[in-house]
């Protein structure tokens, strides 16, 4: 057996071809709706993050665990990262799936980061209505953070009663709450940033949706933000996992 920590997309890059292989594989995701997802791409069994702690005596009971794939992104929040952090610590080898990262164009109002610290600090210099597209992941982090008590977050994550849950109990006012499914179109990215006057965009690089987010932000004069971690030794080709996998006799 395989075991993925998903990341966007897991379905269509992961899991799909992992399943044309004959893989049997376990997907831990971070939301109810990535498991609906998961299992509909094939995945064999697939978990919330909480929900694989409780099926990991039967799971390594019934099964051999041969290896894991860590497609989550730099930006883990707590529930898989400790889970992530549980398979290190008991000899499992994991690998990095990374997706490659969509090139930007060159512009003045484009400002990347690496850390969730370096972005708290960015904000700072920026206007007060803060649109984020990152997810409800770390959302805690700056809605706490002491210098960014003055700003107003407009946040927008997937259509999932958790993830709309977890924004409300932090603080954020239901109207500037977006649950919809993407992907967005350049065209109402740029209409929901002015919809809700963002002052300044914040968003993943490890996320296939950026150009459209960069191309509206750009468009309308507004700076973005993007939280950009390259890593070394990952892979982002499916074909280069396969092979491993072959070539590890997996």
């Amino acid at each position: 057996m395989i075991v993925i920590f998903a990341g966007p997309k897991a379905g269509e890059k992961l899991i799909r071809p992992l399943k044309e292989h004959g893989y049997c594989l376990c997907t831990i995701t971070a939301t109810d709706l990535g498991v609906k997802q998961a299992l509909a791409n094939g995945s064999d069994y697939a978990f919330t993050a909480m929900e694989m702690f409780e099926h990991l005596p039967w799971l390594k009971t019934n099964y051999q665990i041969k290896l894991v794939i860590d497609h989550s992104g730099p930006m883990l929040s707590q529930s898989p990262f400790f889970l992530l952090e549980w398979f290190q610590r008991n000899g499992y080898e994991i690998i990095k799936y990374r997706d490659a990262l969509p090139l930007l164009p060159d512009n003045k109002l484009l400002h990347r980061v690496n850390s969730w610290e370096q972005l708290a600090a960015s904000l700072n210099n920026f206007g007060r209505n803060i649109f984020l597209t990152t997810g409800s992941n770390n959302l805690e982090f700056l809605l706490k953070h002491p210098s960014l008590k003055e700003k107003q977050f407009i946040v927008r994550v997937i259509p999932d009663s958790k993830v709309v849950d977890k924004c409300l109990k932090n603080g954020i006012s239901p109207k500037n709450l977006i649950a919809m499914m993407g992907p967005f179109s350049a065209k109402l990215n740029k209409a929901l940033f002015q919809a809700y006057k963002a002052d300044v965009i914040v968003a993943k690089e490890n996320n296939a949706e950026i150009k459209n987010k960069a191309k509206a932000a750009f468009e309308l004069g507004l700076p973005l933000i993007v939280l950009s971690k390259q890593e070394e030794n990952a892979f982002n080709k499916i074909d280069d996992v396969i092979a491993y996998l072959n070539n590890k006799g997996i």
